[in-house]
């Protein structure tokens, strides 16, 4: 009796709790030690835009001014619940179809997992999107990631 209740309880509320913010956790066994999962997986599931807190504290421990942000989730960009987080004036809105040579040079730019991936994949016939308007970053390598699914890159 108690091993299943045990069972039921680690099932319910310690799993969760322990995998809260980092879903990667749950993702396939094979992939799951991958570090670029996200060449594999990623959707709105995965990303949802848990990772802007953590963006906001890089922004600020790096004293950055200003950074481009093209983000999947649903928060203003520019509030997160507490005031250390805010990213007020140092957000500048982004979009995937926006050309490159519109990003000023020595500018930082977040971009969201989710829209990413979307921007550098192959699309299927008669797939009426845009694609391929990240594939310009393929030029670039992040500077560093925001958790899991937010990838920073410098342009130089």
């Amino acid at each position: 009796m108690f091993v299943h209740n045990f069972n039921r309880l680690n099932l319910t509320i310690i799993r969760p709790n322990l995998i809260y913010q980092n879903y990667e956790k749950i993702t396939n066994f094979s992939l799951r030690f991958h570090l670029s999962i996200n060449h594999y997986v990623v959707d709105s599931n995965l990303d949802w835009g848990q990772d802007l807190k953590r963006l906001s504290q890089w922004v600020n421990e790096k004293g950055i001014d200003k950074i481009y942000l093209d983000y999947s989730g649903g928060y203003d960009k520019r509030y997160y619940s507490a005031e250390k987080y805010y990213l007020k004036e140092k957000f500048a809105p982004w979009w995937g179809t926006r050309s490159p040579e519109e990003l000023p040079k020595g500018s930082y730019l977040a971009v969201s997992a989710f829209f990413l991936q979307r921007g550098r994949g192959t699309p299927i016939p008669d797939f009426d999107q845009p694609s391929g308007y990240y594939n310009w970053l393929n030029n670039y390598e992040p500077i560093a990631r925001a958790g899991k699914s937010i990838f920073i890159y410098y342009i130089q």
